[in-house]
């Protein structure tokens, strides 16, 4: 599943052309409605819909890897519809379901900071200006409990995650107090500092040279 997830990303990226891969679309009915010849070819509004909704339901997975392939893909196919067709992109992400992924992510007894991929989608919602989703007063929260956790003992896909998220904040200029932007801001610095104090344990000099200590990916 995340091997396939991994190639429908890639496909997106490349706008669905690839040298090692032709892509055949199914063949129309004559029932095809009109609003399937769409600028998202090869996908069409319904499998596009589709797509996103089984996207959705594996952010709920317990499995790290699955739920961060699943965001990627949801992400990846979001911007893919937004340059094409945009009224399709923000029905997409004001949709009731994310809602619906939302609350099941805040009933569950787990830290939101420990869920994986739910950062990221609420990320994801507020690039897209999705407020009914997520509310004022959910982020105002996620901020006030973000400010209060120890960001090393975070996992470091978490942490980038919660950069992301509050990275979005900023650059949306979210109505929140003063206090907590100045918050938002002090996380970010916070999280930049550790990255470089990570990079720079990776990293060896000697004899006038810089080795990474990294492990090869």
């Amino acid at each position: 599943m995340i091997s396939l997830l991994h190639l429908f990303k890639a496909l997106l990226m490349h706008q669905f052309s690839s040298p090692l891969l032709d892509i055949i679309p199914a063949k129309e009915s004559q029932k095809t409605k009109p609003e399937n010849k769409c600028s998202i070819k090869p996908l069409t509004t319904q499998n596009t819909l589709y797509l996103t909704t089984a996207f959705q339901n594996l952010l709920i997975q317990k499995d790290t890897f699955l739920v961060q392939a699943a965001i990627d893909c949801l992400e990846t196919l979001i911007e893919f519809v937004y340059d094409k067709e945009v009224d399709l992109a923000l029905h997409i992400t004001t949709h009731p379901w994310n809602r619906f992924v939302l609350l099941l992510s805040f009933s569950c007894e787990e830290n939101i900071f420990v869920q994986p991929g739910i950062l990221r989608f609420m990320a994801l919602l507020v690039k897209y200006e999705s407020m009914k989703i997520l509310t004022l007063d959910e982020i105002k929260h996620i901020v006030d409990e973000a400010d209060k956790i120890k960001l090393l003992e975070l996992p470091s896909h978490t942490m980038l995650d919660l950069q992301i998220f509050l990275q979005q904040l900023l650059n949306k200029n979210i109505a929140v107090e003063p206090s907590r932007r100045c918050i938002v801001q002090d996380l970010l610095q916070k999280i930049v500092n550790n990255q470089k104090q990570q990079d720079s344990r990776s990293t060896l000099f000697t004899d006038g040279n810089y080795f990474s200590l990294s492990p090869a990916t």
